[in-house]
């Protein structure tokens, strides 16, 4: 039996001024002086609940919403919690808890109960539905884990964890568990990604597209990274990229892009060929970014970039992610000449109304179509149909993955019209462009 905890006066910790429950540093201190006056065999469970895209409440719905939403949340943890579990609030979207009881199942029961509450009886703010999904992150704290620090980095690693894979509500910290390991490793990843944005370690590789018709003869060059080791190695930066979508690193990752590859060409335009025209991705992190439009249009007029030279490719994805947003951030660029690209066509939800709702000029059909194409006949009819909805509302196509001849044949004769792959060109240094111009 645990021996009962003499607790300071509740007017001596401070709480927070939105949900009245304890702040930050109230929980940790609570925390603290639980594991100080407990016996060394009491067992806790600490926890982190976090409220999935919040910041996307405030900004669709307004800070009241987002100050409802959250004390919607603090009361139902508060209730849906066994009887003695202390909640605080963390920070902005997140709340933690300490529970006294260890039964590590319950617990996991009642925050599934209390997502589903959620997420099936979505709050009424303002006549509008908000479906609300949480996250939860725990950690069992022992005899051997009584450590502040250590339980914060434990609780920390559990909750980004359950964030990292879509399909969890729950994540128990484990030192064995490979999706804990796959995140610290991506954390590592992110810490390298930075270190190599700071000191310029990626470099700019291209890869030509090419008109189908006439396969010598490039239309634009797609841009692709790579990485520079510290002992001067290339490396396809694969896991770097990953780990910029896991940690929101990518609006970082694609300025970098943005602004190198317009310095490139402004430096090297006397030696191009008047006809170059360069296209790169956005995340969606990037175009949900109200400040990316005009600071691509920013860096266009300060290196003297031609907007019609550059092309911007969106994933299907990424488009339908935010629809309306990225229509507003297509319209914004697209007055200024920049023209825009439908990537990875097919690879999620293949819908026709993509083509018709978004100004893309031109739509890429996923490699995952093309790559096995001599041979599948559901695919050639997939990538007819795309092309003819496509030539319908006056927009080109590119297919990708085109390996060898007998595909960039069969692409060409499904009326295609652009073909990007190995049996064209794999990328290259983009400075090999200016160099063959000379």
């Amino acid at each position: 039996m645990l021996k009962k905890l003499n607790f300071k006066s509740k007017d001596t910790y401070n709480k927070d001024s939105v949900t009245q429950l304890l702040d930050r540093s109230s929980l940790i201190n609570k925390l603290s002086e639980i594991l100080s006056d407990s016996p060394d065999n009491a067992d806790y469970v600490f926890g982190i609940a976090n409220i999935e895209q919040f910041k996307l409440i405030n900004h669709s719905y307004g800070y009241k919403a987002g100050d409802y939403v959250l004390n919607v949340v603090a009361k139902t943890l508060s209730l849906e919690m066994d009887k003695g579990t202390i909640v605080g609030r963390l920070g902005n979207d997140e709340f933690g808890f300490i529970c006294m009881n260890n039964q590590i199942a319950q617990i996991q029961s009642s925050c599934e109960s209390l997502n589903f509450s959620l997420s099936h009886a979505p709050v009424t703010w303002d006549n509008k539905k908000i479906r609300l999904h949480i996250k939860f992150g725990l950690v069992k704290i022992d005899e051997t884990t009584k450590d502040i620090d250590k339980i914060l980095n434990a609780v920390n690693e559990a909750i980004y964890s359950a964030q990292y894979d879509g399909c969890s509500t729950v994540c128990e910290y484990d030192e064995e568990n490979t999706a804990i390991l796959r995140r610290s490793d991506n954390m590592q990843e992110a810490i390298t990604l930075q270190r190599w944005i700071a000191r310029d370690q990626f470099l700019l590789y291209v890869q030509p597209i090419v008109y189908l018709d006439n396969p010598k003869k490039a239309s634009h060059f797609e841009l692709l990274l790579r990485g520079q080791s510290d002992n001067g190695e290339v490396i396809s930066p694969g896991k770097l990229i990953e780990s910029a979508e896991d940690f929101n690193l990518t609006p970082m990752l694609d300025k970098w892009v943005i602004r190198n590859l317009f310095s490139w060409v402004n430096k090297n335009n006397s030696s191009l060929s008047s006809k170059y025209k360069f296209s790169f991705n956005l995340s969606a992190l990037s175009i949900n970014d109200s400040d990316l439009s005009q600071y691509i249009i920013e860096m266009a007029k300060k290196e003297n970039i031609n907007p019609r030279k550059i092309n911007i490719e969106v994933t299907e994805r990424v488009a339908i992610s935010n629809l309306k947003r990225c229509y507003d951030f297509m319209r914004e660029l697209i007055q200024e000449g920049f023209t825009f690209s439908l990537d990875d066509f097919g690879s999620g939800y293949c819908s026709f109304k993509y083509i018709q709702t978004l100004p893309f000029d031109v739509i890429k059909i996923d490699g995952s179509f093309i790559k096995d194409i001599e041979t599948n006949k559901q695919n050639q009819t997939i990538t007819k149909a795309v092309t003819d909805i496509a030539n319908a509302y006056g927009k080109k196509t590119i297919a990708e993955y085109v390996e060898n001849k007998e595909i960039a044949d069969i692409v060409r004769s499904l009326g295609v019209d652009y073909g990007q792959g190995y049996y064209y060109s794999k990328a290259f240094p983009i400075s090999q462009l200016s160099k063959s111009e000379k």
